[in-house]
């Protein structure tokens, strides 16, 4: 009786547990826009789910980088639901200093000249209190 018990909770862990692990490893990640004015940059993030399990995203820190050169770290709290076979768009607001990135780099952003210009987004996406890592590397001419 007593093993029964515990083969049963064990499966209904497994049925809780699994399909968003296995969601979670399969997100795609992509730009769907990106702005620059002044000094603030706004990156459209697309986190799309292809699975049949609905996510609350609880969290995202990540460290973004433009041509190798480190831009900011970012920690968005909050709830994102992506859906079953669906996706959500996630704004990450935020700030270049010119004087922490190559004159060039930031003459192409003011002049709106993304061509040879790849950020770079590498973190950790937290669901249901466990973080999974990503890193995706984007072309901004792209966009």
């Amino acid at each position: 009786m007593i093993k029964t018990v515990a083969i049963t909770a064990l499966a209904l862990l497994a049925l809780w547990y699994i399909p968003p692990v296995l969601a979670m490893l399969r997100l795609e990640f992509r730009p769907v826009g990106f702005s620059f004015s002044g000094s603030n940059a706004t990156l459209n993030l697309r986190i799309t789910n292809p699975t049949g399990t609905p996510l609350n995203i609880q969290r995202i820190v990540a460290e973004i980088s433009i041509n190798g050169t480190f831009i900011t770290r970012i920690d968005l709290s909050g709830q994102a639901r992506i859906p079953a076979h669906g996706h959500n768009d996630i704004p990450i607001v935020f700030n270049i200093n010119p004087n922490q990135i190559a004159e060039t780099i930031y003459t192409a952003l003011q002049a709106l000249n993304f061509n040879n210009l790849v950020i770079s987004v590498r973190g950790q996406i937290t669901e249901r209190g466990r973080p999974y890592p990503f890193n995706v590397n984007f072309d901004l001419a792209n966009l």
